[in-house]
């Protein structure tokens, strides 16, 4: 589950943006991103039947995203020209949420639909 970041972590974030700027730090989501990226492409290679678990590299690659991309929602919400764009981030969040449920829901539903055919075929 996500943590939302404390008041502390975003009073860091926010010295962060101020002091390195914006675009060192998309930089640094890109950069962040790009090795979160081979991270999961070395976790690929590893086999399946071998009992793939995420490893040490890659739970820090995956934290150091997080940490980035909360920097920028919090540079979203800074910079938005006076517009309170928190629940506009909150509104598209929610409906890829539901988008993605929706997708899951009609795979299932044509597994069942698959399953029960060939159920009824024996």
């Amino acid at each position: 589950m996500r943590k939302v970041p404390s008041l502390a972590e975003r009073g860091v974030f926010y010295d962060a943006l101020e002091i390195y700027g914006i675009e060192s730090q998309v930089q640094m989501v890109i950069e962040g991103c790009s090795e979160l990226i081979k991270e999961c492409c070395k976790f690929l290679r590893i086999p399946s039947w071998s009992g793939r678990a995420l490893t040490s590299d890659m739970i820090d690659e995956l934290v150091d995203v997080q940490i980035m991309l909360d920097q920028m929602y919090l540079y979203a919400l800074r910079n938005a020209d006076g517009e309170d764009i928190g629940p506009k981030l909150e509104e598209r969040r929610n409906f890829k949420v539901q988008r993605l449920k929706n997708r899951l829901d009609a795979i299932c539903e044509i597994s069942e639909k698959a399953n029960a055919f060939k159920i009824k075929e024996i």
